[in-house]
């Protein structure tokens, strides 16, 4: 679930190439991953670029994978828990946290 990302207010979304779509940097990212490394399914780039964002989420500012290959915009303090909170206020999924 922490792979879907909300789009920047007040920013313009990123173009997808093939289908003219707007999405959110990290298919952005994944685009280009498909596009630089050779990755020959844009799924398979969006998984890749998603675990990185996970691994970044739980170690911001720790520059690895595609990260430090600059495909990928690194995260910053708090984003882990700022994106928990806009899941659930925005109940993607239909998951709420168990309270108890």
């Amino acid at each position: 679930m922490e792979t879907v990302q909300r789009l920047p207010r007040g920013v313009f979304a990123p173009t997808l190439k093939k289908d003219g779509q707007r999405c959110c940097f990290d298919c952005a990212a994944a685009e280009t991953v498909q596009l630089v490394l050779g990755v020959p399914s844009f799924v398979a780039a969006r998984i890749a670029v998603g675990n990185d964002r996970q691994e970044q989420y739980r170690l911001p500012g720790v520059v690895m994978g595609l990260v430090q290959a600059g495909l990928v915009r690194p995260s910053a303090p708090g984003d882990l828990e700022n994106q928990h909170q806009w899941l659930e206020r925005n109940e993607w999924f239909g998951v709420k946290e168990c309270e108890g």
